[in-house]
């Protein structure tokens, strides 16, 4: 028996309603999430551009490798079903299952302690026309689910309809045999297999590539970093940098390429949870030669780094129910939430997707940035927002090495913008809110770090600002 899900991509518009459905079905708590829905593309060149969207969620492997590994007997699989679950009262939180999962689908619930999946709906198991959720609520009728085993079953006769041609499953270089199919005709776009993986497809921002605070990461693609100062412009502007002293452009540069490395490290740590490898990386001084950059700025290092001074084996555990608490809106002061989106603390009802997430998703379009597959946020979310400004500055940086200096002074005043109006203006009562909310010492030196680099920021830039005037 192989109880599975078939997903129809040339049907499925990445409209998020299965992840909506599968929240409300299993109660899910803020900031958990069993199903996510990944972008794949855009890829190719204009006219020629495929794009398609896949949902990622359990893919009830026939050789789970969450199974093998669990040391409790947690995660298992029902005889009756062959559905792959968790028993919540022998879970002990210890995260082995996450590491013999290859397909990142599974969530440490931070409240319980207890690790989380798609079911696929199993508490309707006993019910004749056991359907999940998502399978039922999906508008465009791109879900099916049943038995493949069984051919008269919805999901073996959509396997049998599309062909073997045009059924997909994601990469399995363990053996583990996921079940579920993807269906993706050539009409549609090519196949481009896991959409987690670094391939050879347009990478554009994703602040969960910033793995090592404090260090830019090469291979965190942005739509011209390191590489044209503005798409499709082939022919350098009149102006340059030809009266530029060679002390003051290495001086821009320089400036420049410490404000996208320590942006990169900002969002890093509103992204998610800190690794085990950023923790000992802050810990041993990793970030001390930003420590320069302002009295605030300082003081929250200090803050940062004396918390971690002391790390024992469950520090990580302690930052990640933290994080969770204060940024990923599992807890509240009275009734508010300090989840880092611009719109949350603009607009009047604090909602998301209210005005100002509409300014920066035009912003972004605007200078042709686009989100990474697996970046799951709003538009506005703060880890995004730094994103972008590491990206203005390296866009400056390479301007200015191809003697661009109104470009790179383009960039700058972006910068400022973004800054601004999109940061400074709701940073305070974020800020605010969430001291209410951390425990631990280093997030709040976080809070406090932030606030000071981002003060520090706003006079480098008028710096720059000038100096590029006068080239």
């Amino acid at each position: 028996m192989r109880n599975c899900l078939v997903i129809d991509l040339d049907r499925c518009s990445g409209c998020d309603g299965c992840v909506a459905a599968c929240k409300l079905e299993n109660n899910v708590d803020l900031g958990v999430c069993y199903n996510r829905v990944h972008a794949v593309g855009p890829t190719g060149t204009f006219p020629d551009i495929e794009q398609y969207w896949i949902p990622l969620q359990c893919q009830q492997c026939e050789n789970p490798g969450c199974i093998e590994v669990c040391p409790t007997g947690a995660s298992y699989r029902d005889e009756a079903t062959g559905v792959v679950l968790v028993n919540a009262e022998e879970c002990i939180g210890c995260e082995s299952c996450l590491k013999g999962c290859p397909y990142n689908v599974r969530t440490l619930n931070p409240n319980t302690n207890v690790v989380e999946k798609c079911t696929l709906c199993f508490q309707r198991h006993e019910e004749e026309d056991w359907v999940p959720a998502c399978v039922h609520n999906c508008c465009c009728g791109a879900r099916y689910f049943g038995d493949l085993d069984d051919p008269d079953s919805s999901a073996a006769k959509a396997v049998a309809a599309a062909g073997a041609e045009n059924c997909h499953q994601l990469d399995d270089p363990h053996g583990l045999k996921p079940a579920t199919v993807y269906i993706l005709s050539a009409a549609t776009a090519a196949w481009q297999g896991d959409p987690r993986d670094d391939g050879p497809r347009v990478r554009i921002v994703s602040p969960r590539a910033a793995t090592r605070p404090g260090r830019p990461n090469p291979s965190q693609g942005l739509p011209g970093r390191g590489g044209a100062s503005k798409p499709g412009v082939e022919k350098q502007r009149e102006r340059g940098v030809t009266m530029m002293e060679t002390q003051t452009c290495a001086g821009l540069v320089s400036a420049l390429e410490g404000r996208a490395a320590f942006y990169d490290v900002v969002a890093a740590l509103y992204y998610k949870p800190l690794a085990q490898e950023q923790i000992d990386h802050i810990a041993e001084g990793g970030l001390a030669a930003f420590a320069g950059a302002g009295e605030l700025m300082a003081e929250g290092l200090h803050d940062m780094e004396r918390a971690l001074s002391k790390r024992h084996s469950g520090t990580r555990q302690e930052l990640a129910v933290d994080f969770t608490g204060a940024f990923a809106g599992t807890s509240s002061w009275k009734g508010r939430y300090a989840t880092p989106y611009e719109s949350v603390f603009t607009s009047e009802e604090g909602l998301l997707f209210q005005d100002s997430y509409h300014e920066v998703y035009r912003l972004y379009r605007q200078n042709s940035v686009r989100k990474s597959p697996g970046y799951d946020f709003p538009d506005d979310h703060l880890s995004y927002l730094c994103e972008f400004q590491a990206l203005l500055a390296s866009r400056a940086v390479r301007a200015l090495e191809t003697n661009d200096a109104e470009c790179a002074l383009e960039q700058v005043r972006l910068s400022q913008h973004v800054l601004h109006d999109h940061i400074l203006s709701w940073f305070d009562d974020f800020e605010e809110l969430a001291l209410h909310l951390v425990k631990t010492r280093f997030y709040r030196g976080v809070l406090k770090m932030s606030k000071g680099f981002f003060l520090f920021d706003a006079e480098v830039l008028a710096d720059m600002a000038e100096e590029l005037e006068r080239l």
